[in-house]
């Protein structure tokens, strides 16, 4: 008897722990699919906070946040706006380069950084239904940004829209899947 109440004891223990397990990976891939994929793709978030603190905090944007605040850019995008950003989400950028000890790609310089995020925001409050109606958008950094749509996914140059309309108090975040270089 006394082996079977250990053998009961047993299972419900490791029960438990199974149980604790996949509701901790469960609790995970909600988070991840939120913060990537959006819980509807037309979805509205409220903001709350600036464009540069919406970026912060995003679960999938740490590596862009860095980079912004490195070169400055994180001042610009908490200024009055509006203003629309297209980021690129942190797989897009280790997609692109092999990165440093600061975070940074290895072979950029900070102005070269720039440029490049400079190539992500545009002047003006644009949410996926406005983006439908555009063909093409100008950057900040004097760049233009081809829209393609194909039945409800939106392509901006080569970057598919992954997650839209994250809403800011000075304007709107789009979280792309590739960063947007300049040509």
């Amino acid at each position: 008897m006394r082996y079977f109440s250990f053998l009961f004891l047993f299972f419900v223990l490791v029960g438990c722990a199974d149980k604790k397990q996949s509701v901790e990976e469960k609790e995970e891939l909600e988070v991840e699919s939120d913060v990537v994929a959006g819980m509807e793709k037309n979805e509205v978030r409220l903001g709350e906070g600036t464009v540069y603190e919406t970026v912060g905090d995003n679960e999938t944007l740490h590596f862009l946040e860095n980079v912004l605040r490195s070169t400055g850019l994180d001042s610009v995008l908490s200024l009055e706006g509006p203003y629309t950003l297209f980021a690129p989400s942190d797989k897009a950028f280790e997609a692109m380069v092999p990165v440093g000890q600061n975070n940074l790609p290895d072979d950029m310089d900070q102005e070269e950084l720039k440029a490049i995020l400079m190539n992500h925001v545009v002047a003006g409050e644009y949410r996926a239904t406005d983006l439908i109606n555009e063909e093409s958008l100008s950057t900040l950094g004097g760049g233009e940004l081809k829209i393609t749509k194909v039945e409800n996914e939106i392509t901006i140059d080569s970057a598919n829209v992954v997650f839209n309309d994250r809403m800011a108090d000075n304007g709107v975040v789009h979280i792309i899947d590739r960063v947007l270089v300049p040509n």
